[in-house]
């Protein structure tokens, strides 16, 4: 089949989240489509309605990060997956909160267990993504931000980390961790790049192409990668230390490791890496879709292993813990339509 047998073939099997993305996203003539009524059914569907529930419900700031469904980063991740965004009144409503926060947050000392810059960076970046991001206590942050990880990374510098004995308390929990560079995080700013940032910089990238594009070099170098997965120990306070992960290791970047947790991974961090020029020019991004490509059926259409579309409640969503879209998992179609879904959307990135 070609591209438009196949979004015609799996729209008419999908479920409302799936048929909504696509005739919003994937289609050019958007006209044969009443966007309107598929944007209607999508908000009365059961999944959406649960997120939008869960961004409602109100959890303290120390848990904008967290595995619980409820934790801003999991319910904004999903709904900005189901293809919800700014303008839908209900959804103002709850993100409103958030802004609302953000603002706030720039002129108080807290005392949260995470550190204040990196809640900013996962909220300021995912609001970015579902259609604020020319909000100006969004922008404002994102764009400081964008400067501080773009002019560390324009230099190519990948020697992160100084001599660990020069700190004599680090407790022995930390003993595998390599201790990062304090100019690294300066006045609790951080500048090398979480994979937070991806969300902020896909929709940021037609203004700042060229500062972005410098970023996502430097995460597709093979030194990069060959970081370690968490980032290493920091100091948080006189005698305190803790460990800074959440960097942006790419699945299969080496080999296709067998782990069920780097094949969880792959489909999530292929579709928030392929919007970039250097990433569809790499070789990583090609052995990946090379990859995918063994999984297509003969009608074109394909079957992804069910880890690559793992759902699962109160989990990660920036782990790749929540990729379903609906689709009942009891069904014979449900895998064949996720997976097609998700090769459709990188491909059309």
């Amino acid at each position: 089949m070609k591209k438009k047998e196949i979004i015609k073939y799996i729209f008419e099997k999908a479920n409302p989240i799936v048929r909504y993305r696509i005739a919003n996203e994937l289609v050019e003539d958007k006209t044969e489509y009443d966007i309107g009524t598929l944007r209607a059914d999508l908000l009365k569907q059961k999944d959406a309605k649960y997120w939008m529930k869960c961004l409602k419900t109100r959890r303290k700031y120390d848990n904008i990060h967290g595995s619980y469904d409820k934790c801003p980063e999991n319910s904004l991740g999903k709904l900005s997956q189901f293809g919800i965004q700014k303008g839908i009144s209900n959804f103002d409503k709850n993100v409103s909160k958030h802004l609302k926060w953000l603002e706030n947050i720039k002129d108080e000392e807290t005392d949260l267990p995470h550190n204040t810059y990196f809640l900013q960076t996962i909220i300021a970046s995912l609001l970015a993504k579902v259609g604020y991001a020319k909000e100006p206590v969004v922008r404002d942050f994102l764009l400081k931000r964008l400067k501080l990880v773009y002019d560390f990374t324009k230099q190519k510098d990948y020697s992160i980390f100084i001599e660990k004995s020069l700190f004599k308390s680090i407790p022995k929990a930390f003993s595998e961790h390599k201790m990062l560079d304090p100019q690294l995080y300066l006045n609790d700013d951080f500048s090398l790049p979480w994979i937070y940032d991806l969300f902020a910089y896909n929709a940021l990238y037609e203004d700042f192409k060229e500062e972005i594009d410098t970023v996502i070099k430097y995460i597709l170098d093979e030194r990069y990668q060959k970081l370690p997965k968490d980032y290493g120990v920091i100091i948080s306070a006189p005698k305190r230390f803790k460990v800074v992960g959440w960097n942006i290791w790419l699945p299969g970047y080496f080999n296709f490791d067998p782990d069920n947790f780097i094949k969880q991974n792959l489909l999530f961090r292929l579709n928030l890496m392929s919007k970039f020029e250097p990433t569809k020019k790499s070789e990583w991004y090609k052995n990946n879709i090379k990859h995918l490509e063994e999984f297509k059926t003969k009608n074109e259409t394909y079957i992804f292993p069910k880890q690559y579309v793992k759902e699962k409640r109160n989990t990660y969503f920036i782990n790749a813990s929540h990729m379903g879209l609906g689709e009942k998992r009891s069904s014979d179609d449900a895998i064949e339509i996720e997976s097609t879904f998700w090769m459709l959307q990188i491909l059309n990135n």
